[in-house]
């Protein structure tokens, strides 16, 4: 069972925090204070040691060491659910960074996730490159309201961007796709 013990004016405590009835990490006050708003949280998981994962319409947040860190879902490249080992994980846009949590219940989360990284997902273009490997121009708009449009290279099958032609491709392509679609 999951939970946190305190002290509160002399008295021991328990807090109960797993999904089914106990108190819900919406509530916490730091993570409105993290996302800058009151959240509306969709789904959320418990950790065994008081970590938590929460989705809201426009974020993802994993609360660690007592500090939330929020990831608009346009900087979520992917991620994944194991139900044998409890555990979710996920990589951001920015550098492939990896994350993994381990959640005693997981609630509703491997749907949300799902669904919100696919709402972020405006179009994806492939492109088979003569020297090989797939260049792909991932199209996404941030969740937040802002409508914001960014836009990602990603290589697979031996292509990178390290490539002095591949990156070129990859910049004239996107600028394309910017122009093509209005989109500064």
């Amino acid at each position: 069972m999951g939970g946190l013990w305190g002290d509160f004016n002399g008295q021991h405590l328990f807090v109960h925090t797993l999904h089914n009835g106990g108190m819900s990490v919406a509530r916490d006050p730091s993570l409105a204070e993290a996302l800058g708003h009151k959240p509306t949280v969709l789904a959320e998981g418990i950790g065994p040691d008081g970590e938590a994962l929460v989705g809201t319409k426009s974020s993802l947040a994993l609360r660690r060491d007592g500090a939330w860190r929020v990831f608009g879902w346009v900087d979520v490249e992917r991620g994944s659910w194991n139900g044998e080992t409890q555990t979710f994980r996920w990589w951001t846009t920015h550098e492939g960074e990896k994350f993994e949590v381990t959640l005693e219940d997981e609630g509703r989360l491997p749907e949300l996730f799902l669904e919100r990284v696919q709402a972020s997902t405006v179009a994806t273009f492939h492109y088979d490159l003569d020297s090989g490997g797939e260049l792909r121009i991932v199209v996404r708009r941030a969740l937040d309201g802002s409508d914001e449009m960014h836009f990602f290279a990603l290589t697979s099958g031996g292509a990178t961007l390290a490539d002095p032609g591949t990156r070129e491709y990859a910049i004239a392509e996107t600028d394309r796709i910017k122009a093509e679609y209005a989109v500064d």
